[in-house]
């Protein structure tokens, strides 16, 4: 199926794992940069669009440890604030497998509304960037701040479309945040149809939160239902997450896996 990730060979999860390390040196290869890339889908050659990274690791009660994160490329060259930068998105669901949706909240209380700013998402998104990746790989990720628009998503022309609220500087200064539904619906970012939303959670289709608030119902929240289909939902649900950053190209080297021999 066009939504699942093809299982990674043994020699695949070992050479990442090694450029993971190698990419924590503050001098990568002699050239100042911070971390070094390498291009999953083309170790020998550039980034593009749609390709695939990796950077982070595995580490808290979500993950199996010691795994690396991969990381789907949603722009090579801009960030989602149209900056010089690379815009990214955790390429699989995220969630505590032991619950069958996910069980993170937008807010646990609906009484806590549906602003991205202070809500439990913000807060889940902090603690993911805090445990999952090195103090080099963090000064890397650019601090994020963006305003997002009103934005109505219709399905079919004739479904019932769902108003999401403009929100001023909804990222100010994050880092790790989730997508909103505008960009959650960008066909330039691979979002084409249903279908390319759609991920495997817990070995069924999952549910994953974006972070845009609705217009219609102060206590709901944008989300991807298992469907790919783009709704809202009341902030006080647990579903899976799947979080995006954006890179600062100059902290980067983008390097091919045997440069230098590194690996053999």
């Amino acid at each position: 199926m066009k939504h699942k990730i093809k299982n990674t060979s043994i020699f695949v999860i070992v050479l990442c794992l090694m450029m993971t390390f190698l990419s924590h040196t503050i001098d990568a290869a002699g050239t100042g940069k911070a971390i070094q890339l390498v291009n999953s889908n083309n170790p020998t050659g550039g980034i593009s669009d749609q390709d695939h990274v990796y950077l982070g690791n595995k580490v808290n009660y979500y993950f199996w440890a010691g795994e690396a994160l991969y990381w789907r490329v949603l722009d090579a060259d801009k960030t989602n604030m149209n900056t010089d930068g690379m815009f990214l998105l955790h390429e699989s669901l995220i969630g505590n497998s032991s619950e069958g949706f996910g069980n993170i909240s937008f807010n646990s209380e609906s009484s806590m509304g549906n602003n991205w700013q202070g809500s439990d998402a913000q807060t889940w998104c902090n603690e993911f960037l805090a445990k999952c990746f090195t103090y080099v790989e963090k000064d890397a990720i650019t601090a994020t701040t963006k305003s997002d628009s009103a934005y109505t998503f219709t399905k079919e022309q004739n479904d019932p479309s769902l108003n999401f609220r403009a929100s001023e500087n909804i990222l100010n200064n994050d880092k790790i945040f989730f997508l909103s539904v505008e960009e959650a619906d960008n066909k330039a970012y691979g979002f084409t149809d249903d279908d390319s939303r759609r991920l495997l959670f817990n070995g069924a289709l999952g549910n994953w939160w974006l972070r845009s608030p609705s217009e219609d119902d102060d206590n709901e929240a944008g989300f991807v239902y298992s469907s790919g289909y783009i709704l809202s939902q009341p902030v006080r649900l647990g579903f899976a997450a799947r979080p995006a950053f954006n890179l600062d190209l100059s902290s980067v080297l983008f390097t091919s896996a045997a440069e230098n021999g590194k690996v053999s």
